[in-house]
């Protein structure tokens, strides 16, 4: 009797199985959490632009010969209300005393899409008003409420 996997149909069962398992692979959705930012009533007259800075999760690679005792911020993703994609920030300097970067954005409402201590990667609606920072912590294990 021949068993081969194109006659047996117990092989053909098993191997249909193994495909369709194959092709369902599960990914994470993002994490979305509260908005971010200063109330808009507290802008300051005048002002068309406003501050983002995001102390996103720690890179956990570190350069041990050139700078072993600097902490770099991982980078993030920026994406306006309408969804159109800003790019990738850079989130850290060529400074070994500087933070996360401070980005000069048009008031306004964003997405940052960033990796979070303890969360993975989070979304995270956020409001740049006009004169004032934003400050985002992802930093730590469990971010700030506002």
């Amino acid at each position: 009797m021949d068993m081969s996997i194109r006659t047996h149909p117990l092989a053909a069962l098993v191997s249909g199985g193994l495909l369709l398992a194959a092709g369902c692979r599960t990914t994470t959705m993002p994490k979305t959490l509260t908005e971010q930012g200063p109330d808009p009533a507290t802008a300051i007259p005048g002002a068309t632009t406003g501050t983002l800075v995001v102390f996103t999760a720690p890179n956990t690679h570190a350069d041990p010969i050139s700078a072993p005792q600097r902490l770099t911020y991982s980078d993030y993703r920026l994406r306006s209300d309408s969804g159109m994609d800003l790019g990738t920030i850079k989130n850290h300097s060529d400074s070994v005393w500087e933070g996360p970067v401070a980005l000069t954005l048009p008031r306004g409402r964003y997405q940052v899409t960033a990796r979070a201590n303890g969360l993975g990667i989070v979304v995270i609606p956020t409001r740049v008003v006009a004169g004032r920072t934003t400050t985002i912590h992802l930093d730590v294990t469990s971010p700030a409420r506002p």
